[in-house]
Order: structure tokens, then sequence, then C-alpha cells
């Protein structure tokens, strides 16, 4: 896709196979009429809707089928949105091979003729006429949405030729919607064009994710990549060259990377310079740091910096100031700046603190005199400020041996959270963007790098990123300022044409996310830390809970202090959040099993979490108070882990169904063989119901299957089981279960054991359930 950004050192673009069109193919596209296009040529499209490429084939071969959706999805939407004839020599092109490709080399170009055509043409037309206009456009793309979703989720080889029509189709429908959006944007669209389109043209699908991977792509990046950017955004991203050295991501998965993890005993300190082992280790005076903390204090690093009369390298622990700036270092553990053991680094690393700090300095004059022809002879009491740093391999003691002694690593981690607040500048160390230059590279580009570098995939820097009042990134030719370049790209997006490019703004939207949770609190700002934590990754489990309390201003010594139950250290957890999100209740995470807590998430990693704009919830000692509506269930139970379960609603006598959605209940990791057995027994022997998440089952939602209901006429008391899946059932599953029971058609919940038949009865209104 050429009118995609390109980085300066550039992987090939995926290419797009272009099917030459049989005769019935017109290519007058402008005179088409986008609903009746499938029709008119033949095309079953409620078989299309269900994705029963089966049936479709049977009427029409692959090779027909390819060019008929490469001529509607593709070309089609092109000179349908734009107004243009579509000319195919103009979007179609030859590759090395001589084969015939796509091209969107004009692209661009033509929504920017598109949008002045329309500018001026809104002129002189009425707001009815205005709005007219924007929702035809936005019913071609409804009717397009479920056709690229479906063709991206196509994974089989002989499938592959659809995969790559839909992924091709989609690239070229964001970019259209986007323009569709700033340009119809007077007519009460005040939704930032981002927000707008969301990732509802799919996410790039197997095909795109395929290539990724081959190129050496870490599963949890290009899925964190996936949940901040459109499939534009990961089409720029799979064109970025890695270079992360030795390191191999066989055993990651789309929820956290592991190739960074190191076990315990086994850390390694690294030297400054490859290959060098003769360094001492160096660190704060002994007890220095401690005293500092028993003040109640925050400890800095004072480096003084050696000379030939002073050439001895010395660290000096001073507590922190109100007003005093100071810089804290942000690093990658498994990058070696760290000691398992004691708080020291190598005498090497001394001198390149002292390095960077100078670099900050200069770095901070250069922007503040509009400069870079710096000259660095100023005294160095006129720039002692810049010596001051905190790095937690010196400042954050650790923890005794003697359960007895005072615990002061607990104490430095009390104030992690102040320590990254009232730093002036926190500045990013990671290896990878250390062997990268910006020089000429793009803005967008270096937030790409950094949001899928080493660093971003840690649980801890989650935190540091989030509470930095700026933030500040070392690559290999100098320093990168995020906020500048934000601000920058913010700028560039206002007028044309930066306002059709999608791919800066998606590249920035990770970052104002994390801008954003610092403005948030209670439920909204748990939610969006869960929801930075969920692709991230640390060497002990539980250090989430850690991280994100420290990042909510929890105090995190009692958590600190359960060092081996992590269930008990959830629990301690959720039970000083004041209020819980919504979603909690539906994301993917496996649960805790204490009574009164069995809606709580036994980890942050993984998973999901459905983020809403609803109130939170209350949290009481007999568990989790939600209003909203559901469905009490009647009826002998079949577990929809064993195949479908029919619901049926005893007013409207439709029929639902009901599907397994989370695994972890049955997992060993998660559960023991005695607690499925609870489990099982819960479901057969007490009354059920759904929490559905969605007030229209419709289209299908979300449900928390719960048990033990007990309906006092105010209160509906339960137990959660876990996440299932509602939605209306098709027509093949109750004919299919009706001609395998008769009696599955409903007589008031009376069924034999056989059925896989339940009845359901809606809640009229909201009610209150309290979910233990």
């Amino acid at each position: 896709m050429d009118h995609l950004p390109k980085p300066k050192k550039c992987e090939p673009l995926l290419e797009f196979s272009y099917h030459e069109p049989a005769s019935w193919v017109s290519e007058k596209f402008t005179v088409i009429s986008w609903t009746s296009y499938p029709v008119q040529h033949g095309w079953d499209v409620e078989a299309m809707r269900r994705g029963d490429l089966e049936t479709i084939f049977k009427a029409k071969g692959r090779d027909e089928l390819a060019v008929f959706l490469q001529s509607w999805l593709y070309f089609g939407l092109i000179a349908t949105i734009l107004e243009i004839h579509a000319d195919v020599s103009e979007f179609t092109g030859f590759n090395n091979a001589h084969a015939p490709i796509l091209r969107t080399t004009t692209l661009m170009q033509r929504i920017q003729e598109w949008a002045n055509r329309v500018e001026n043409r809104l002129k002189d037309t009425n707001e009815t006429t205005r709005k007219q206009e924007l929702d035809s456009k936005g019913e071609i793309f409804n009717s397009t949405r479920p056709f690229l979703v479906y063709l991206q989720s196509l994974t089989s080889p002989e499938e592959q030729p659809f995969a790559a029509i839909g992924l091709s189709a989609a690239i070229v429908a964001a970019a259209l919607e986007n323009a569709i959006v700033h340009v119809y944007r007077p007519l009460q669209i005040t939704r930032d064009p981002l927000q707008f389109l969301s990732s509802e043209f799919g996410f790039g699908g197997y095909f795109l994710l395929q290539h990724m991977q081959k190129l050496g792509w870490c599963s949890s990046d290009i899925n964190r990549l996936r949940k901040n950017s459109l499939i534009p955004g990961l089409c720029f991203g799979s064109m970025i060259a890695r270079d992360e050295g030795d390191i191999s991501h066989e055993r990651c998965d789309d929820w956290g990377c592991v190739a960074n993890n190191i076990r315990k005993g086994e850390y390694v300190p690294q030297h400054a310079q490859t290959g060098r082992h003769d360094c001492e280790f160096i660190g704060l005076p002994c007890w220095s740091a401690e005293r500092i903390l028993e003040d109640k204090c925050i400890p800095l690093v004072r480096l003084h910096r050696t000379t030939n009369e002073r050439p001895e390298r010395v660290f000096e622990a001073v507590p922190y100031v109100p007003g005093t700036p100071y810089t804290a270092l942000s690093h990658v553990w498994s990058d070696g700046l760290g000691d398992e053991k004691g708080n020291r680094i190598a005498s090497c690393q001394y001198d390149r603190i002292s390095a960077l700090l100078d670099d900050l300095w200069i770095f901070d004059t250069q922007s503040a005199m509009g400069t870079s022809n710096i000259q660095t002879t100023e005294p160095e009491a006129e720039r002692e400020w810049s010596t001051l740093f905190w790095l937690d391999t010196l400042c954050v003691p650790h923890a005794p041996k003697d359960p007895n002694a005072p615990n002061y690593r607990q104490k430095a981690c009390a104030r992690m959270a102040e320590t990254y607040e009232l730093a002036s500048t926190v500045l990013v160390l990671d290896s990878e963007l250390q062997r990268w230059s910006f020089k000429d590279a793009e803005d967008a580009e270096a937030l790409l790098r950094i949001s899928i570098s080493g660093w971003m995939r840690r649980v801890w820097t989650l935190s540091e990123g989030i509470l930095a009042k700026r933030l500040i990134v070392k690559f290999s030719d100098g320093l990168f300022d995020v906020s500048q370049a934000t601000s920058r790209i913010a700028k560039y997006s206002e007028t044309a044409p930066g306002c059709f490019e999608t791919v800066p703004r998606e590249m920035c939207s990770f970052f104002l996310a994390m801008k954003k949770t610092q403005h948030k609190e209670g439920a909204e700002r748990f939610e969006s830390a869960w929801v930075g934590t969920l692709t991230r990754q640390t060497s002990h489990p539980g250090d989430e809970i850690i991280s994100t309390a420290i990042l909510l201003r929890l105090n995190p010594v009692p958590l600190l202090k359960i060092e081996k139950d992590m269930r008990l250290r959830m629990q301690t957890f959720l039970s000083e959040l004041p209020e819980l999100p919504r979603g909690i209740l539906y994301s993917m995470a496996p649960r805790l099993r204490t009574p009164g807590f069995r809606w709580g998430p036994s980890t942050l990693y993984g998973g999901n979490i459905r983020t809403t704009q609803r109130s939170g919830l209350e949290r009481t000692p007999e568990g989790l108070w939600i209003k909203n509506s559901g469905i009490k269930l009647s009826g002998p139970w079949y577990d929809p882990d064993d195949g479908p379960v029919l619901c049926q609603n005893s007013e409207t006598r439709e029929w639902y169904q009901i599907k397994q959605w989370a695994w972890w209940h049955r997992h060993p990791t998660y559960v023991t063989a005695a607690e499925i057995l609870e489990d099982k027994r819960s479901l057969e022997t007490t009354k059920l119901a759904l929490v559905v998440e969605g007030r229209d089952i419709s289209f299908g939602s979300l449900a928390v299957l719960v048990s033990h209901v007990t309906d006092d006429s105010l209160v509906l008391k339960c137990q959660y089981q876990r996440l299932v899946h509602i939605g209306i059932a098709p027509d093949d599953v109750i004919q299919n279960l009706k001609s395998r029971n008769s009696s599955i058609t409903g007589s008031g919940g009376e069924t034999n054991s056989t059925d896989h038949g339940y009845m359901g009865t809606w809640t009229a209104s909201d009610q209150q359930w309290c979910i233990g």
C-alpha cells in the first residue's frame, strides 16, 4: 500500500495480488449501486454475511469470487466514496517479478481532491442535505465492515487470497473513512477520527500477523499495537526493521513477552562497554539511603564528576528537597543496570550515567535557547542540579534477611509513585532503542519503536511512564522528548495533508492514553492501569499488583508483606479499592476462589478488560454490587463447555444460545480438580442466572454465569461462576436440537436430562445484584 508512510529503514510491505476481472465485471463503478452490486452479479449476500463459503463456492469458483470481492470491496469502495471513475490502471502495477499487484500511490492525492470538491459543494447546501450525504456514505461502510472483518479472520492456506483482499480493502477503507470524518466533522461529529474509526475494519487478520511474526516480532508487541492503532498503523509497524540482538520470542504469547524474564538467582549485572569485565562495583555509602528513608524522605544520588585532580568515582546520597530538579532513570532490568544481590553498579556504568546527565543538560539548554550549538564549558557548579538522579538499583535497598529488621525496601516502594511524579525528567534506557538512530526519521517511527520496545513490555515501566512529568528516551544519537513529538504530530494533523493521514496519530495514541491516566481517579484510573498492564510481563508473579497499587497511589507495603500467596495479595489489593470498574466482571482473567471475591481477577496479566463509560461498582464483604439486567434460568443445566446450550425467553419464546467464552475455570494452572468438581455441583444443584453486559442481546453479549441465586425481593445474591456469551440461536442449532429431542420446544422448563435446553426469564428492568 504505497500511500502509507515508510520507516527510514524499511522491511518490504506485503504485496496484494491484482485479480484481473472477468468479462462480466464493469469498471464503471460510479454507476453501480453499492448495495445491489453483489445481487446484480448473482452472489448470495446472506451466505456471504454468514461466512458460508461452502455455499458460495458451489455456485461460483474461487477465482471468480476473488475477482468479485476485489472489484466490489477495493475498487468499488474507492470509486463510490471518492465519487470518481476508478481507472484500474491507476490503482494497480507490477512488482519486481512482473506480477500484477495493487497500488495506492495516488490515493492521498485523490482523497485531497475529493475533500476540496465536497467542501466547496457543502457551502451551498443545507444541513439536511449534508447529513443525508454523510448517512449514505456511512451505510456503505456499515455494509462493508462485516465482510472485511470476516475475510481477515480466514486462516487456512487456500483462503489466503481472500484474507489478502479483505486486508487490502480494510487499509483503503480506514483512509477513506478518516477523510469522511474530517470533511463532515462540522455535522456534529465531535469525536476524534481515530475514536470514530476504532478498529471496526478488523485487526489485520492472520495474513498480516503471520507476516509480522516471520519478521521476528513478539506476539505481545503485535497485540499491544493492535490495541492502540488501526490497520494502517499495523502495516506501518510491519515495515519496521527490528534489532533486538539475540532475543528469541518463541515462548512469548499475545499477552506477554517472556524473552527478558530472568530466574531468581541468575541475574548478571552488565558493564556499559561490551567485553569489559574488570570494573569494580560501587554504590552509595553504607546505610546512607536507609537513613534518608527512615526520615521519610526520598533518597537521591549525587554524582561527583571525575577529574584529573579527583579521579575517584563517588556516589553521595542526599534527601530530596521540595523543588529540587532530578532525573529518574527508568531502565529494562534485563539490560543489566540492576543488582539482584546488592545495591551497586559497575564503575563504567557510573561514567555512562554521568555522560547521560550531561547529554540531558545540553538537550534542555538547546531546547530552551532554540539552538543545537551549545558549548559545554560551563563551570560544574552552574550545572550541579543535573548530577542529581534516582535509580532503583541504588536507591531501593534490598529486603533484610532478618524478618524482624526494618524493611527499607518496603519504605522505598511506598514512595515510588511520589519518586516518579516529583522527578523533573524520567529518562528511558532500553538497549534496542539505544542501538537505533533517529536521524532523518519521522516522529511516528520513533514513537512506534518506543511502544514496541523492551521497556514498554515490562510491568514496572507502565507506572514510571504514566507518572512522569516529562518522558525522555535515549536513542543512539541523542535524546527524544515524547511529549514534544506528540505535540508536533497534533499540530501537523490539524490541516491537510496531515489530517488525512492516520498513522502519525495512531502512533501517538498509546502515549496520549498514558497521559490521560494521570488525570483519572477511582475506577476509571484502575481500568486504564489494567489495560496498560495486559500485555506486559515481569519475572516475578504478583509484581503487577504492586505496580498497579503504586499507580493508584495505594500503600504497597501490606501487599509486599504477602510474599507467597498471590491470590491473597490480589484480594488484599481489591479490598483497598473504594470502587471498581464495571468491566471487571466481564474480563477474561482467571478468578479468585474466596467467597465474596470470586468475581475478582487472580492476576492482571493477559485476558482482557471491557472498558465502559458506566459508573463504577461498590464492593462489600458479601460481594460486588451491580445494578444490571439479567436472565433468571430454570430447568436442568447442560455445561456450555460440552456443547450448545439453549435458553428460551419465556415471554417472547425466542431461543438464545449460551456459549463457553473463557477457559481459565478448567485450567490446572488456576484451579484444582476439587475446585472444578465443586463448581460443577454448584451449576447442577443451585439456581442459576446470567448477568448480561449489554442491554440488547439480539446481536450477542457477554454475560456472567452465576449460581446460588437467592432473591430477598430487594437484592439478587449469587456466586460468580464463569464468563459466557449469549446471542440469538442460529436456526440450524435449534432444528438440530429439536430433532434430537422433541421436548426441546419448551414446557415451562420441564425437560429431561438429555436436553440442551434451558428456560430463561428476562428481568423487566435493572435489578440489584450482589455477586460473591
